[in-house]
C-alpha cells in the first residue's frame, strides 16, 4: 500500500487519472474541488461500480458498507470518539478479529497504525465519503446511542416520576426538551442513589469525560464515568427541566427544586448549577423527609451522652446549641429531638435556610433575605406567636444571636446550630459574635459538639462486600462531646471564669464536659467503627483499639509486582493454574503490580478490598462465575467502572455478545497468543488516555 506524501485526495486524482474513470477535463475541474470524489458522484461522471472495481484492483480496497443496524457497542468502544474525529475515520464492525474502519483516505497508514494501538487489533480500512464518515460518526456517537447501550449494561432500578417543581406545575410542557434515553438515564442515576443511601448526587465536568459521584456515608464516590458531550449537554439539561431551571442560561449559577416519587417513596431534590470550564457542575441535595424524624438512639450516642442530651431537650426555658463542621449531622440531631419533643400540648416553629425537611405537627419558616425576612426578623416575630420550643436552624450574627438569647431567658426553649470545633470554643464564638459573658452563662443550658463516622459494616465486620461496595464501612455514627450548663453552679462558675480554656479543663475534671476523646475510645473498643475513621475528628493518628475481625489483616490474594512492577493494577481471575500462569507471564514484563484470584468469590474481594485498574476474568469458573462476577463488580459503586477483559473459550461472534450483555470492554479468545493479551491490556490503556 502506497504511503501519502501529497495532500489527502492526492491518490483519488492519480487512481482517476491512471484508470481512466473520468474523462482529462473533469479531472482537471476536480483537482480544486474541496471533495473531488464526492463532487464527481454527484456530477455524475464517476460510476460506482468503476471506481469499486478500481479501488479493489489498485490498492485491494473495498468500498464501505457498514453494517444493519450498524457496530455493537464493543466495536465503538475499541475507537475513542476523539481519535475518529481526528483521523476522520469510523468502526463499521469486526472481520476475522480485525477492526474495520470506514475512512475518506483509506491510504492514511499512519491513520490505521494508531487505530491498531488503541483498540488491539488489525485494522482494515474501507473507503466512505467524507460526509459518509462524518454522518457514521455523529451517528455512533451520539448521546442517544450512547446512552441506550449503556442503559443496556445497567441493571434495572425502581420506576422515578418527576411530581412538580416545588411551584409550579409537572414537567409536561418540557416533556419533549430531552429525549427518552437520557430521561431514563437520569432515572436510573436517581434510584440508584436512593437505594445506596446516597445524600448528593454531583455531575462534575472534565476535558474528555465527565464523572457521575455519589456522596455516601459523607464519602464522595464515582458511579459512572460518561462522554462530556452527553453529561454536560443532555444530562444535564434534563436535571435543569426537572428542577424548573434555564436551559438556555449557560453562565450564571442556577438553584431550584423538584419533588420525586422513586418506587413508593415521596423525596425532594435540591439542584444546584455553576458554570466551570468544561460545562456546568450539577450537584442534587436528596431529601427525604424521613431523615426528619430518625430515632435519637439510632443516630449512635453512647448512653450517657444521649441522656444528657434528652434531658437538655426537655428543660423549660434556655439555649442548647449543636456544634460542628459542615456534614456534621447537626440537623438531623435537632430534627430527632424534635420528633420526640412535638405533641398536642406544645407549640414548635422552626426557622430555616432553607426548609429542607417537612415535618408534620411543627409550624416551619423558611427566611428570605431578599425580602428582608432574615433570621432575627422571623424570630422576633415567632416570639409573638405564643411558641414553646423554637428551632432556629443556625446562628450567623450578633442580631440572631441577642433575639435567640432573649428567647432563651424568657421562657422559651431554643435549638439551634453553630459553626465550631468544640464545645468550649463555643463559648468563645459567642464572645465574638458581642453576646456578654453573662448572658450567655444566663441563657445558654448546654453544647453538644460532634462529628460523624462510618460505622463498620454490620455484613461483612470490615473486611469488604458488596453491601459496603467493598470500603469494610457502611451507615454512620456520631462522635460527640456534651458540655452540661444546666446546673446553676456551672453557669456561676462560666460568669466568675474570663478565661474560657480555664473553664473548660475545670469542667472536664467535674465531669461537666465529657470530651470527644472519651467517646472515640468508647466506640473504637466496641469495635463499632476505626482509627483511620475517627483520626480527622481528632487530629491525630491513632492505633487502632477495636477488636479483631474475622477476615481482616490478611490479603485476599496474591501480589507479584513484574519487574519495576508500579504500574497499573492488574487482577488475573481464572480457577485454572496454568492459565493465570500464562497470563502473569505475558505481563510480567511491561511494569504491571499483578494480582491473582482463582475464583470468583476471591475476585471480588480483592477487588473491593483494593480497586484494581484492570481485571482479566475468565468467564467459565464453578461456583461464581465470570457472568456473576461482572454484574456484581458492576453493581458497586467502587468498581462500577473498572476495565474487564473477559477471557473465553466461546466462538468469536458469541462472545462479543456475553462480554457487552455482562458489562466488560474487551474480550479475548482462548487459546490466546502472549502477543495478544499484552497488545490488547495496552490498548485498552491507550484507549482510556485518549477518551
Amino acid at each position: 500500500m502506497e504511503k501519502l506524501t501529497a495532500g489527502r485526495d492526492e491518490w483519488f486524482l492519480r487512481l482517476a487519472e491512471s484508470r481512466g474513470l473520468v474523462a482529462p477535463e473533469v479531472l482537471e475541474r476536480l483537482r480544486g474541488a474541496p471533495d473531488p470524489v464526492a463532487e464527481a458522484f454527484s456530477a455524475g461522471t464517476l460510476s460506482h461500480q468503476a471506481f469499486g472495481e478500481a479501488l479493489w484492483d489498485q490498492y485491494r480496497l473495498r468500498l464501505a458498507e457498514p453494517q444493519a443496524g450498524g457496530p455493537n457497542a464493543l466495536v465503538r468502544g475499541l475507537l475513542p470518539e476523539s481519535v475518529c474525529r481526528r483521523r476522520g475515520l469510523a468502526p463499521l464492525g469486526m472481520e476475522d478479529g480485525r477492526i474495520v474502519v470506514a475512512m475518506s483516505n483509506p491510504l492514511d497508514v499512519e491513520a490505521l497504525a494508531e487505530v491498531a494501538a488503541v483498540s488491539g487489533r488489525e485494522a482494515v480500512a474501507r473507503y466512505a465519503l467524507s460526509r459518509q464518515v462524518r454522518d457514521l460518526i455523529d451517528g455512533l456517537y451520539s448521546a442517544d446511542a450512547v446512552v441506550y447501550d449503556l442503559l443496556r449494561s445497567l441493571p434495572e432500578s425502581e420506576a422515578v416520576e418527576c411530581l412538580a417543581a416545588e411551584e409550579g406545575e409537572g414537567e409536561n410542557a418540557l416533556k419533549d426538551a430531552v429525549s427518552t434515553p437520557i430521561i431514563r438515564l437520569a432515572n436510573h442515576l436517581l434510584s440508584e442513589a436512593v437505594r445506596l443511601g446516597a445524600s448528593d448526587i454531583h455531575v462534575e465536568h472534565g476535558e474528555a469525560k465527565s464523572a457521575v459521584r455519589y456522596r455516601i456515608d459523607g464519602v464522595l464516590r464515582t458511579m459512572m464515568v460518561l462522554p462530556r458531550h452527553v453529561a454536560a449537554g443532555a444530562l444535564v439539561s434534563r436535571i435543569k427541566i426537572m428542577a424548573r431551571l434555564d436551559i438556555a442560561d449557560h453562565r450564571r449559577p442556577q438553584d431550584g427544586r423538584a419533588k420525586l416519587r422513586v418506587g413508593e417513596r415521596e423525596l425532594g431534590l435540591r439542584v444546584s448549577t455553576v458554570p466551570t470550564s468544561f460545562g456546568e457542575k450539577v450537584v442534587l441535595r436528596i431529601l427525604d423527609s424521613r431523615q426528619a424524624e430518625v430515632p435519637l438512639a439510632s443516630l449512635g450516642f453512647r448512653p450517657d451522652l444521649m441522656k444528657s442530651l434528652e434531658r437538655l431537650s426537655v428543660l423549660p426555658q434556655g439555649l442548647l446549641l449543636v456544634t460542628g463542621p459542615t456534614g456534621s449531622g447537626k440537623t438531623t440531631t435537632l430534627y430527632s429531638l424534635l420528633a420526640r419533643l412535638r405533641g398536642d400540648g406544645v407549640n414548635i416553629t422552626t426557622v430555616e435556610d432553607p426548609v429542607e425537611y417537612r415535618i408534620a405537627g411543627i409550624n416551619q419558616i423558611q427566611v428570605s433575605d431578599k425580602t428582608g425576612l432574615g433570621f432575627a426578623a422571623v424570630l422576633r416575630a415567632v416570639l409573638r406567636q405564643d411558641p414553646d420550643i423554637i428551632l432556629v436552624g443556625e446562628i450567623r450574627d450578633r442580631e440572631t444571636a441577642d433575639v435567640a438569647f432573649q428567647a432563651a431567658m424568657t421562657g422559651h426553649l431554643v435549638l439551634s446550630t453553630l459553626h465550631t470545633n468544640d464545645a468550649a470554643a463555643t463559648i468563645d464564638r459567642l464572645l465574638d459574635m458581642g453576646v456578654e459573658r453573662f448572658r450567655i452563662a444566663s441563657g445558654l443550658m448546654g453544647v453538644v459538639s460532634q462529628r460523624l463516622v462510618r460505622r463498620r459494616c454490620a455484613a461483612c465486620g470490615g473486611s469488604g462486600c458488596q453491601s459496603c461496595s467493598g470500603a469494610g464501612l457502611a451507615g454512620r455514627l456520631a462522635i460527640a462531646e456534651v458540655l452540661d450548663l444546666s446546673e446553676p453552679a456551672v453557669r456561676r462558675r462560666l460568669s466568675a471564669e474570663p478565661d474560657t480554656a480555664s473553664f473548660a479543663e475545670m469542667a472536664r475534671r467535674a465531669g461537666w464536659l465529657r470530651t470527644l476523646e472519651e467517646d472515640v475510645k468508647y466506640h473504637l473498643l466496641r469495635g463499632e467503627t476505626t482509627a483511620a475513621e475517627v483520626a480527622s475528628c481528632l487530629g491525630v493518628t491513632l492505633v487502632d483499639a477495636s477488636p479483631a475481625r474475622p477476615g481482616r489483616g490478611g490479603p485476599v490474594a496474591g501480589e507479584a509486582p513484574g519487574p519495576g512492577g508500579t504500574g497499573p493494577k492488574v487482577l488475573i481471575v481464572d480457577d485454572q493454574p496454568d492459565n493465570r500462569a500464562l497470563m502473569k507471564m505475558s505481563l510480567a514484563g511491561d511494569g504491571y503490580v499483578l494480582c491473582e484470584a482463582c475464583s470468583g468469590e476471591e475476585a471480588l474481594s480483592a477487588a473491593w478490598a483494593a480497586t484494581p485498574d484492570l481485571v482479566l476474568l475468565d468467564l467459565m469458573m464453578p461456583g461464581v462465575d465470570g457472568f456473576a462476577v461482572l454484574r456484581r463488580l458492576r453493581a458497586v459503586p467502587a468498581t462500577a467502572t473498572v476495565p474487564v477483559i473477559v477471557v473465553t473459550a466461546v466462538g468469536e461472534a458469541e462472545a462479543q455478545v456475553l462480554a457487552l450483555q455482562c458489562g466488560a470492554d474487551d474480550y479475548l479468545a482462548k487459546p490466546f497468543d502472549p502477543r495478544v493479551l499484552r497488545a490488547r491490556a495496552a490498548a485498552l490503556f491507550r484507549r482510556k488516555q485518549a477518551a
